[in-house]
């Protein structure tokens, strides 16, 4: 069986030191992969990332666990469409500014739970549109009790 997972990156900014938060993100799908995989099925991962400092952090921990297993990802970035579909949810912290999503770095701080939650509903419209075109054998798995590791995935689907 084939099973195909979403994970939306909620990290906008960016500095040298390594979230403990992303360690752990990068851990839990280790451990998804390896407990699926053991059963002879293949697993594949579709993060979105906000920052295009985020690929490298994940590489950087794949090479550093490598001894765990690995882990087949495909980084996707959102597209100014995606953005402009949710900015309302974040009222005045955001601006359009020639084409480009512009929210100060102050302003996310101050209203990390609402970034958050704004980073995962664009990044879950950015992986429905990535793996609807790339995965079309892929059907998702809307009821979360069915996911695997028990978390509730911003995607989960298995081929059928």
């Amino acid at each position: 069986m084939r099973h195909v997972f979403g994970l939306s990156v909620p990290h906008f900014f960016w500095n040298k030191d390594v979230p403990e938060s992303l360690r752990l993100d990068y851990l839990v799908l280790l451990n998804t992969a390896n407990e699926l995989s053991y059963t002879g099925d293949v697993v594949k991962f579709y993060l979105a990332v906000m920052n295009n400092n985020i690929p490298n952090v994940f590489m950087d921990l794949s090479t550093k666990y490598s001894d765990k297993g690995e882990l087949d990802m495909t980084f996707v970035s959102p597209d100014f469409t995606d953005f402009k579909a949710k900015m309302g949810m974040l009222g005045n912290l955001a601006n359009e500014v020639g084409g480009r999503f512009v929210i100060s770095e102050e302003k996310a701080e101050n209203n990390r739970p609402l970034m958050n939650k704004f980073a995962k509903a664009v990044g879950r419209r950015c992986l429905l549109r990535m793996i609807k075109r790339n995965e079309t054998t892929i059907h998702e798995m809307k009821e979360k009790y069915l996911h695997p590791s028990g978390l509730d995935w911003e995607y989960y689907g298995i081929e059928s």
